[in-house]
């Protein structure tokens, strides 16, 4: 089952569009590809795990357009529970948060939805090469319902432009 569209991320993928700007849809793409990588790694997720997953997707990338830097996780992280704060979603902003804050992180988390999270955006990020068991088949299964816009090309443009900015303070989003 791939999940197509779900309310809450949407309204906040909206609310945030001046954003992204042209990058939208391939930002919502991304959303999309990676909450549904979460479901094919663990099918028996619940709704309040898809509703705290779609927040946190909504947000853990966002950073890099509303503060212009890839230096994004606090700032997502802010986005995130200023929305959680305003809107009444019922979630907490901690696990949110660290969903947003350990994304990148290289090894393993000791949290399952972290973890879960961290393992489904590496499979976007990397196309589908790191795969964590997930088939080649789901894999482009995903990005044809959900291509890719740009996505990908896009991070490596402002990978290039951070460099030219700040040539001698590396991108501090990898945790160990």
């Amino acid at each position: 089952m791939i999940i197509n569209n779900y309310k809450s991320a949407d309204k906040i993928l909206d609310h945030y569009k001046s954003f992204t700007g042209r990058d939208f849809n391939a930002y919502r793409n991304h959303v999309y590809r990676v909450v549904n990588f979460c479901f094919l790694v663990d099918p028996e997720l619940t709704e309040k795990h898809l509703e705290i997953l779609f927040t946190a997707a909504c947000f853990h990338d966002l950073g890099i357009w509303a503060n212009d830097t890839l230096d994004y996780l606090k700032p997502s992280e802010d986005l995130a529970e200023k929305w959680i704060a305003e809107n009444q979603t019922g979630l907490t902003s901690k696990q949110v948060r660290s969903i947003i804050s350990f994304h990148h992180k290289i090894t393993e988390h000791s949290d399952s939805l972290v973890e879960l999270f961290r393992k489904a955006d590496w499979m976007d990020v990397t196309w589908g090469f790191r795969n964590f068991k997930i088939s080649r088949k789901q894999i482009l299964s995903l990005y044809k319902t959900f291509p890719d816009a740009g996505f990908h090309f896009r991070l490596i443009q402002l990978s290039f432009r951070e460099f030219f900015r700040h040539p001698l303070r590396p991108v501090p989003i990898f945790k160990w």
